[in-house]
């Protein structure tokens, strides 16, 4: 399947930083696989790199 279809990040689920772990612990509860893979952060409203 990796050679056919994107098989990158399949859904992603925005929750506040201090209900992820409980959010992590539901889903592993249910037996379903779940991750962190980053957090929301204060930004210039730009991306770096790209040009203006």
């Amino acid at each position: 399947m990796f050679n056919t279809f994107n098989m990158g990040i399949g859904f992603v689920l925005l929750v506040p930083p201090n209900q992820a772990e409980q959010t992590i612990s539901w889903f592993a509860a249910q037996d379903i696989a779940a991750y962190a893979i980053g957090e929301v952060i204060t930004g210039l409203g730009k991306l770096e790199g790209l040009p203006e």
